[in-house]
C-alpha cells in the first residue's frame, strides 16, 4: 500500500508515522489534553484500514487525506486541544 506525497511521489504507507505525529502533538499540549498511546494506535489503524479500502477501489491515499482524517478522528475522540 502506498501514499502520495505533496510533491506527487509515492512512498509506502507507514502507520508508524501517524503515531509519531500524534506523539509529537502530545508534547505541545498540557498533560490533561494528551492522548493515550492506545487511542493514537487505534486512530492510526483506522486510517490504515481506510487507506486499504481506497486501494481496493483503485485509489491511493494522499498525505493531505491522511492529515484530514487524523484531525477528524482526534476531534471525534474528544481531544480538541491536541
Amino acid at each position: 500500500m502506498e501514499t502520495i506525497k505533496r510533491n506527487g511521489t509515492t512512498v509506502p504507507f507507514k502507520k508508524e508515522k501517524i503515531i509519531e505525529a500524534i506523539r509529537r502533538a502530545n508534547l505541545a499540549v498540557g498533560d490533561t489534553d494528551r492522548m493515550d498511546k492506545g487511542t493514537a494506535q487505534a486512530i492510526a489503524s483506522s486510517i490504515e484500514e481506510y487507506a486499504e479500502i481506497l486501494e481496493e477501489l483503485g485509489r491511493t491515499i494522499t498525505v493531505e487525506e491522511i492529515q484530514d482524517e487524523v484531525i477528524e478522528r482526534i476531534q471525534k475522540a474528544g481531544y480538541y486541544r491536541l
